[in-house]
Parts: structure tokens; sequence; C-alpha cells
């Protein structure tokens, strides 16, 4: 869609076979290959975010959410250390940051409005989706 490079993390081996059977049908669809489109197969918490930066826009799914639960436990402070860390990393490199959440939980939307202002960045606009809202921050 215009983008010069696009780069996919994802942890859950299962959502990354299904990250790279959706680049293959686009590009069975489209006729053409996809070689702008890099993924990586680690948690984001181990990925070193300042060899691959900066990036016009970080979309964050349920990233956030997910960051250190499976090492550290839901929500633990161990796993908020490590979503602040990988937020204050990619904070150095982009301006525009969309993240998921779930739709009605102030809860989630205070925390990540916390996070994201220590940081710099403004609650821009919040598009709901049914369960989900995403949320667009902006410096």
């Amino acid at each position: 869609m215009g983008a010069i490079k696009v780069i996919g993390i994802e942890s859950n081996k299962t959502f990354f076979d299904q990250t790279k059977f959706v680049k293959e049908y686009f590009e069975f669809k489209h006729g053409k290959k996809f070689n702008d489109i890099e993924f990586i197969h680690k948690d984001i918490s181990d990925v070193n975010l300042k060899e691959i930066g900066p990036f016009d826009y970080v979309y964050a799914l349920a990233i956030l959410y997910h960051i250190g639960k499976h090492k550290y436990g839901k929500m633990t402070p161990k796993a908020k250390e490590a979503q602040e860390l990988v937020v204050a990393t990619l904070s150095e490199f982009t301006k525009n940051f969309i993240v998921r959440s779930r739709n009605g939980k102030d809860r989630d939307i205070n925390h990540y409005n916390f996070l994201f202002k220590k940081y710099g960045f403004k609650l821009i606009k919040v598009i709901s989706e049914g369960k989900r809202d995403l949320i667009l921050y902006s410096k």
C-alpha cells in the first residue's frame, strides 16, 4: 500500500505462520512478491528495536497487553516494566502509535494514556471496532 518497508514481529508460532500465509496469499492474488515485508519470530521485548528503526507508524494491535505476559505473568510489575521499555524505545523512532484495546476497558485506556503521555504522545483519536478500540497516539 505504498510503504517502503513493513516489519512484523510475532512471538506466537501460530500467528507467525498465519502472517506468512496472508503474505503469500496477497502475493499470489497480486502476482508479485512483497520483498519489502520482513517477519521476526520473537517476543518484541527480545528484539533490538534500535537496529530496526525509525518507523513512520507503529501499529501495535494487542502487543502492549501481551508483552511480557508469557515470561512474567499477566500484568505483573515485570510485565509492565517490559511494556514500558518497548514504548520508551519505540518512542525514539516514531511519532505515531496505533494501539488496540479492549472496548470499554477504561483501565486499559487509562494505562496506555499514562504510558504514552510519559513519552511525549497525545491521544489523537479512538475508533471503536466492536469489542476493540483502536487508539491513535501522536507526537
